[in-house]
C-alpha cells in the first residue's frame, strides 16, 4: 500500500518518522502544505501515485472534502486527542507558564472538559473554539491574538501549523498540537481497515461477473 501525506511539512515529517516504527514496510509519499487550503495539483498527484490519503489532522481533512470529492480514493486523518493536550500541558509547565489560562482550538468540548478535571484545572480562563467550515485560518488566528491582548489568556494551543506559525512570528505564546503515534497508529488501521473491507468488495463484485 501507498499512503500519500497531506498537510504540513512538520507534520508530515512527524508522521513519516511515527510510522516507520509502526510498519516499516508501508510505502509514504508526503505532499507537504502549509494551510488547510490543498491545492488541486497537490491531490492530483497524491491521488495518481498512491492507494489511499492519510490527512495530517482533521481540519485539513474536512476543508478537502468540502470542496473536492474524494470518492476514488481511500482517506482518513489524524485526529487530536488527550495525549495532543496533555503534552502542550507539559510544554506549558516546562515554559513557566500557568496551565489554566489558555485558548485552544478544533478539539471537542466534552474531551476538554474531561482533561481538565483530571488536573483540576479551573475552567475560568480556558476558551476552546470548534472547528466551523465557515472559519479561515486566520479567523482562528485572530481569535487566539485577541484573547492575549485582553490579558485573558498566557497560551493558544493550536491545531494549525500555519496559525501556530503566525502566532510565534507575531511575538505570542502558542503551542502546536503536533500528531502523535498512538493516533497516527489508529489512523493507519482504519485505513487498513477500509482497504480490507474495498478489496474485499471487489472480490465479491469478481464472484459475481464469473457467476
Amino acid at each position: 500500500m501507498h499512503i500519500g501525506i497531506v498537510g504540513p511539512k512538520l507534520s508530515c515529517d512527524i508522521i513519516q518518522e511515527k510510522m516507520a516504527k509502526i510498519d516499516k514496510n508501508v510505502a509514504l509519499i508526503s505532499y507537504p502544505h502549509e494551510q488547510i487550503y490543498i491545492p488541486d495539483d497537490i491531490l492530483d498527484a497524491c491521488e495518481a501515485q498512491c492507494d489511499a490519503i492519510m490527512f495530517t489532522g482533521c481540519a485539513v481533512e474536512n476543508y478537502v472534502i468540502s470542496t473536492r470529492p474524494l470518492d476514488n480514493i481511500l482517506h482518513t486523518s489524524v485526529e487530536k486527542s488527550i495525549i495532543s493536550v496533555s503534552g502542550a500541558f507539559l510544554e506549558m509547565q516546562k515554559q513557566g507558564l500557568d496551565i489554566d489560562a489558555f485558548s485552544i482550538d478544533i478539539l471537542e468540548s466534552q474531551m476538554i472538559e474531561d482533561l481538565l478535571d483530571s488536573f483540576d484545572i479551573k475552567t475560568d480562563n480556558v476558551y476552546l473554539r470548534k472547528m466551523k467550515l465557515e472559519n479561515k485560518e486566520s479567523d482562528y488566528l485572530s481569535w487566539h491574538m485577541s484573547l492575549q491582548d485582553e490579558g485573558k489568556t498566557n497560551v493558544a494551543l493550536t491545531a494549525f501549523k500555519w496559525v501556530y506559525d503566525q502566532l510565534i512570528e507575531k511575538g505570542y505564546q502558542s503551542i502546536y498540537l503536533a500528531p502523535t503515534k498512538a493516533m497516527i497508529r489508529v489512523a493507519y488501521e482504519r485505513l487498513k481497515s477500509k482497504m480490507a473491507i474495498t478489496k474485499a468488495g471487489y472480490s465479491q463484485i469478481a464472484i459475481e461477473l464469473i457467476k
